[in-house]
């Protein structure tokens, strides 16, 4: 620790916690991927965009989807 403070972890940081995390996510989460892509209804966006592009980006989605 260099800034001389108390050096703490939360309970998420634990590594257990961290492999259920990343197994939960392979298992569970990660197959809705293919799922959505499948139906041709997924849709990404590139949140390292500045802010604004980020939010014209999923109003166009948006539109796009209900405006079919």
């Amino acid at each position: 620790d260099e800034c001389g403070g108390e050096l703490y972890k939360r309970k998420d940081d634990r590594i257990d916690v961290i492999k259920n995390r990343l197994d939960v996510y392979h298992n569970e989460t990660e197959p809705l991927l293919n799922f959505y892509k499948e139906k041709s209804i997924l849709y990404t966006v590139d949140a390292e965009k500045p802010k604004k592009e980020v939010f014209n980006k999923i109003v166009e989605i948006i539109n796009q989807v209900f405006h079919k």
